[in-house]
């Protein structure tokens, strides 16, 4: 096996690229909440999430 087969930037038959977009990449504006708590995004924010993510939000 030479380099350029196992080199994935070499190699055309590779369906995996090395400045690939993430999976979840587009042009929605994006909402990510962070909070000190496991169960405080329940409590303080899904209403908010959930209103934004009915409005087109990508919600993270």
């Amino acid at each position: 096996m030479t380099t350029a087969q196992t080199n994935p930037q070499t190699n055309p038959q590779t369906t995996t690229s090395m400045t690939a977009t993430p999976p979840h990449h587009d042009d929605r504006p994006a909402a990510l909440a962070i909070v000190a708590h496991p169960d405080d995004i329940e409590f303080y924010a899904a209403g908010t999430l959930l209103l934004l993510r009915d409005a087109g939000w990508a919600i993270h």
